[in-house]
Protein backbone atom coordinates (compact mmCIF):
# COMPACT_ATOMS: atom_id res chain seq x y z
CA UNK A 1 0.00 0.00 0.00
CA UNK A 2 2.98 2.50 1.23
CA UNK A 3 4.32 1.91 -1.91
CA UNK A 4 1.24 2.26 -4.32
CA UNK A 5 0.69 5.29 -2.71
CA UNK A 6 4.20 6.58 -3.21
CA UNK A 7 3.90 5.93 -7.18
CA UNK A 8 0.42 7.38 -7.59
CA UNK A 9 2.51 11.12 -5.73
CA UNK A 10 5.25 10.35 -8.00
CA UNK A 11 2.86 10.17 -10.79
CA UNK A 12 0.93 13.27 -9.96
CA UNK A 13 4.38 14.98 -9.63
CA UNK A 14 5.49 14.11 -13.08
CA UNK A 15 1.87 14.82 -14.59
CA UNK A 16 2.33 18.19 -12.67
CA UNK A 17 5.53 19.44 -14.08
CA UNK A 18 4.69 18.54 -17.43
CA UNK A 19 1.77 20.77 -17.40
CA UNK A 20 3.99 23.33 -15.63
CA UNK A 21 6.26 22.98 -18.55
CA UNK A 22 3.40 23.06 -21.29
CA UNK A 23 2.16 25.91 -19.54
CA UNK A 24 5.72 27.74 -19.52
CA UNK A 25 6.26 26.70 -23.18
CA UNK A 26 2.68 28.40 -24.62
CA UNK A 27 3.64 31.65 -22.38
CA UNK A 28 7.12 32.27 -23.31
CA UNK A 29 7.56 33.57 -26.68
CA UNK A 30 9.71 32.23 -29.76
CA UNK A 31 12.64 34.20 -30.56
CA UNK A 32 12.67 36.06 -33.46
CA UNK A 33 14.29 34.81 -36.23
CA UNK A 34 17.95 35.98 -37.24
CA UNK A 35 18.61 38.86 -39.43
CA UNK A 36 20.30 37.74 -42.91
CA UNK A 37 24.01 39.70 -42.34
CA UNK A 38 25.59 41.15 -45.21
CA UNK A 39 29.90 41.69 -45.17
CA UNK A 40 30.91 44.96 -46.12
CA UNK A 41 34.63 47.08 -45.29
CA UNK A 42 33.37 49.56 -42.71
CA UNK A 43 34.92 52.46 -44.74
CA UNK A 44 32.74 52.06 -47.10
CA UNK A 45 28.88 52.17 -44.79
CA UNK A 46 27.53 55.01 -43.56
CA UNK A 47 25.25 52.19 -41.30
CA UNK A 48 26.24 50.95 -38.09
CA UNK A 49 27.46 47.54 -38.63
CA UNK A 50 26.16 44.69 -35.93
CA UNK A 51 29.05 42.91 -35.67
CA UNK A 52 32.56 44.42 -36.60
CA UNK A 53 35.97 42.42 -37.05
CA UNK A 54 39.02 43.20 -38.45
CA UNK A 55 39.90 39.98 -41.11
CA UNK A 56 43.23 38.16 -40.05
CA UNK A 57 45.52 36.14 -42.40
CA UNK A 58 43.46 32.85 -42.48
CA UNK A 59 40.28 35.27 -42.86
CA UNK A 60 41.91 36.80 -46.00
CA UNK A 61 43.13 33.25 -47.62
CA UNK A 62 39.12 32.10 -47.19
CA UNK A 63 37.53 35.43 -48.13
CA UNK A 64 35.48 35.18 -50.81
CA UNK A 65 36.18 38.92 -52.40
CA UNK A 66 39.69 38.49 -51.90
CA UNK A 67 40.10 40.94 -48.62
CA UNK A 68 42.92 41.78 -47.31
CA UNK A 69 44.69 41.00 -43.99
CA UNK A 70 44.08 44.18 -41.42
CA UNK A 71 40.76 45.08 -43.36
CA UNK A 72 37.78 46.16 -40.83
CA UNK A 73 34.49 43.99 -41.88
CA UNK A 74 31.05 44.86 -40.75
CA UNK A 75 28.46 42.79 -40.76
CA UNK A 76 25.01 44.69 -41.44
CA UNK A 77 21.70 43.46 -42.01
CA UNK A 78 21.34 43.24 -45.33
CA UNK A 79 18.75 46.38 -46.25
CA UNK A 80 20.88 48.38 -44.19
CA UNK A 81 23.88 47.76 -46.53
CA UNK A 82 26.32 50.31 -48.58
CA UNK A 83 23.82 50.94 -51.50
CA UNK A 84 27.23 50.92 -53.47
CA UNK A 85 29.02 48.13 -52.54
CA UNK A 86 32.43 48.83 -54.23
CA UNK A 87 35.96 47.53 -53.88
CA UNK A 88 36.58 44.70 -52.22
CA UNK A 89 32.82 45.02 -50.93
CA UNK A 90 31.73 41.29 -50.34
CA UNK A 91 27.77 40.83 -50.54
CA UNK A 92 25.64 37.49 -49.30
CA UNK A 93 23.15 35.62 -50.81
CA UNK A 94 21.44 33.09 -48.82
CA UNK A 95 19.52 30.74 -51.32
CA UNK A 96 17.31 28.80 -49.32
CA UNK A 97 14.70 26.17 -50.78
CA UNK A 98 12.76 28.52 -53.85
CA UNK A 99 13.77 31.59 -52.32
CA UNK A 100 16.83 34.00 -52.47
CA UNK A 101 17.74 36.36 -49.61
CA UNK A 102 17.86 39.30 -50.40
CA UNK A 103 15.85 39.41 -53.22
CA UNK A 104 17.20 42.39 -54.70
CA UNK A 105 20.87 43.61 -54.51
CA UNK A 106 22.29 46.71 -55.29
CA UNK A 107 26.38 47.39 -56.18
CA UNK A 108 28.79 49.98 -57.66
CA UNK A 109 29.13 49.80 -61.76
CA UNK A 110 32.12 48.87 -62.77
CA UNK A 111 33.66 47.31 -59.86
CA UNK A 112 34.85 43.91 -59.17
CA UNK A 113 32.25 42.42 -56.25
CA UNK A 114 32.17 39.32 -54.75
CA UNK A 115 28.63 37.83 -53.81
CA UNK A 116 29.28 34.89 -51.62
CA UNK A 117 26.71 32.43 -52.23
CA UNK A 118 25.34 30.35 -48.82
CA UNK A 119 22.93 27.53 -49.60
CA UNK A 120 20.74 26.66 -46.27
CA UNK A 121 18.71 24.83 -48.52
CA UNK A 122 17.46 21.23 -48.07
CA UNK A 123 18.31 21.29 -52.07
CA UNK A 124 21.00 21.99 -54.26
CA UNK A 125 20.63 25.23 -55.52
CA UNK A 126 23.01 28.12 -57.55
CA UNK A 127 23.10 31.63 -58.82
CA UNK A 128 22.72 32.99 -62.85
CA UNK A 129 22.74 36.00 -64.64
CA UNK A 130 23.27 35.32 -68.40
CA UNK A 131 23.26 38.90 -69.17
CA UNK A 132 26.75 38.60 -67.85
CA UNK A 133 27.25 35.25 -67.86
CA UNK A 134 27.44 34.81 -64.52
CA UNK A 135 26.77 31.42 -63.96
CA UNK A 136 28.30 30.29 -59.83
CA UNK A 137 27.62 26.13 -60.59
CA UNK A 138 25.68 23.71 -58.01
CA UNK A 139 26.02 24.88 -54.02
CA UNK A 140 25.28 21.05 -52.72
CA UNK A 141 23.34 22.29 -49.27
CA UNK A 142 25.46 23.49 -46.37
CA UNK A 143 28.10 24.54 -48.80
CA UNK A 144 28.89 28.34 -50.38
CA UNK A 145 29.74 29.11 -53.77
CA UNK A 146 31.09 32.48 -54.59
CA UNK A 147 31.09 34.91 -58.04
CA UNK A 148 32.25 37.92 -58.52
CA UNK A 149 30.27 40.77 -60.68
CA UNK A 150 31.57 43.15 -62.88
CA UNK A 151 28.97 44.93 -64.62
CA UNK A 152 27.76 48.55 -66.22
CA UNK A 153 24.70 50.07 -64.80
CA UNK A 154 21.72 49.03 -65.45
CA UNK A 155 18.98 46.27 -63.82
CA UNK A 156 19.79 42.17 -64.04
CA UNK A 157 17.52 39.36 -63.53
CA UNK A 158 19.48 36.37 -61.25
CA UNK A 159 17.57 33.42 -60.69
CA UNK A 160 18.70 29.38 -60.07
CA UNK A 161 18.32 27.02 -62.55
CA UNK A 162 18.15 23.69 -61.23
CA UNK A 163 14.92 22.84 -62.74
CA UNK A 164 11.41 24.39 -61.92
CA UNK A 165 13.53 26.21 -59.02
CA UNK A 166 12.89 29.74 -61.44
CA UNK A 167 10.07 29.06 -62.24
CA UNK A 168 8.63 28.49 -58.56
CA UNK A 169 10.42 32.36 -57.46
CA UNK A 170 13.54 31.46 -57.70
CA UNK A 171 14.82 35.03 -59.13
CA UNK A 172 16.17 38.34 -57.53
CA UNK A 173 17.38 41.72 -59.03
CA UNK A 174 20.41 42.69 -59.39
CA UNK A 175 20.74 47.14 -59.13
CA UNK A 176 23.85 48.36 -60.68
CA UNK A 177 24.60 51.93 -60.42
Amino acid sequence: MRRSLLLVIMFLVVIAGAGAVGAQNQSTPRPSASPILCASPIASSSATPVITSTVDAAGAAASPGGLPAGESVGLYPCDATPSSAGQGATVVVVMVDLDFQPKEITIAANTDVAVSLLNQGAAVHNFNIDELNIHSGDVQPGQTGSVTINAAPGDYQYYCSIPGHKEAGMVGTLHVQ
